[in-house]
């Protein structure tokens, strides 16, 4: 499965649009920031799928990703000129470089779940997702990623 993600600036509350291949908006990531960090929610057909809260801490960025009864952690730490992953709750990691966009995630065994890189010609992220059961999870690490990354650049910043 192929999904693209846009950023939205549409309203203040909006974040994100993922997108099929075909075009067509299959979520909405909408935020809002709170006094322990922001929470997102990732919206199919007016309904929360999935939700997305963002803890700020002083030395790393720390997401916690909620779909249904299952939650998974996701912490991103920089050490040595480089960006790092580490899930908390699910046996998955992730290969490459995040702060490109280019990166993979994977399962325990190295098989992957889904792919990630930047398509900067069509100013979005693209995701080939293999699992179709982790779909929101892979979709949400992904939003996650690319929050991070517009924290990092002053002109794209919601005020």
């Amino acid at each position: 499965m192929k999904v693209f993600i846009r950023r939205d600036t549409s309203d203040i509350h909006s974040r994100f649009l993922v997108f099929d291949e075909y075009g067509n908006k299959i979520y909405s990531v909408s935020g809002r920031n709170t006094a322990s960090g922001e929470l997102m929610k990732v919206i199919d057909a007016g309904f929360t799928a999935a939700k997305i809260r963002d803890m700020k801490f002083p030395v790393i960025n720390a997401y916690s990703v909620t779909v249904g009864a299952e939650s998974v952690k996701l912490f991103f730490t920089y050490r040595a000129g480089r960006l790092r992953a580490r899930y908390s709750g699910i046996s998955w990691r992730i290969r490459g470089d995040i702060l490109s966009g280019s990166f993979d995630i994977l399962d325990a065994d190295g098989t992957i779940i889904c792919s990630v890189c930047e398509r900067f010609s069509d100013n979005c992220t693209e995701l080939n997702i293999y699992e179709k059961g982790r779909e929101l999870f892979c979709i949400a690490s992904a939003v996650c990623v690319n929050s991070m990354n517009i924290e990092r650049v002053p002109d794209l910043q919601l005020t």
